[in-house]
């Protein structure tokens, strides 16, 4: 692959996630640090993307995830996976036979179908690709709520789905963010029925937990649907940046600085 076109699949990573590692790019492109970094810097130059500690973001971290510009759920399920990943598998830890939790819809949560396999526990979701995913060994219970259906994202929200939200405890739920603003302290979406679940289950649950993947600091949403402060522990695959709050859980450790 040429240099030029790399840089432009680049940009379309960036676009899509709204930051990329460079481990990640190094991987992806199969070449060398030093031809990242060279394809970063220029892209730099050009006033394209802002490059960060160990990888890069869009110069305009200001544009709002909206339903007119978040991508599906197809797109985003092979997006940042070993990330998604390792942060599942923290969180998992927290779940003991017996529990009853909330799994959110979108991709990041996902990957917690391999860790609560052999778990005897019940799951509420609105997540209708979790269903698909789930290995044929999972011993737990699983109820799919109802609601307005989305095919562009495979899950469910609105007014049917917080009625009978209300209906169930968690003791824990493991929600998801379109993006999150650790100066401000505030958690995103793009959606405001999702948003409403959202509250909806926060206030249902005993203990909260947030995953995101390391794009998400960089990105703003369209509602604000909780504060940073409601979650028990938020769970992160790496972090640089210099607001970080007590309950960030890191998953992955430092990786090498640009």
């Amino acid at each position: 692959m040429i240099t030029e076109e790399r840089k432009v699949r680049i940009m379309e990573l960036i676009r899509k996630n709204g930051f990329v590692s460079v481990r990640e790019l190094m991987d992806l492109f199969t070449v060398s640090r030093s031809s990242i970094m060279r394809d970063l810097e220029e892209l730099d130059r050009q006033g394209y993307i802002y490059r960060r500690r160990g990888g890069a973001s869009l110069k305009n971290t200001d544009e709002l995830m909206s339903r007119f510009n978040e991508p599906d759920v197809r797109e985003k399920e092979t997006i940042n996976t070993a990330a998604k990943r390792i942060v599942c598998q923290k969180a998992a830890e927290l779940v003991r036979d017996g529990s009853n939790i909330y799994i959110d819809s979108g991709t990041t949560v996902l990957w917690m179908r391999e860790f609560l396999a052999d778990r005897e526990i019940n799951i509420v979701t609105p997540n209708a690709m979790l269903l698909t995913r789930l290995p044929e060994s999972f011993k737990g219970n699983i109820i799919l709520l109802g609601g307005d259906y989305s095919i562009r994202l495979e899950s469910v929200s609105g007014m049917i789905t917080d009625q009978m939200l209300e209906n169930y405890s968690f003791n824990y739920a493991f929600l998801t963010a379109n993006g999150i603003d650790f100066e401000k302290e505030e958690v995103y979406g793009y959606n405001v029925a999702y948003s409403n679940n959202k509250k909806t289950v926060l206030a249902r649950s005993d203990k909260a937990e947030l995953l995101i993947d390391s794009s998400k600091p960089y990105l703003k949403g369209f509602c604000k649907w909780a504060d940073v402060t409601e979650f028990e522990n938020i769970f992160i695959d790496e972090y640089r940046g210099d607001n970080t709050p007590d309950n960030l859980v890191i998953c992955k450790g430092k990786k090498e600085e640009i």
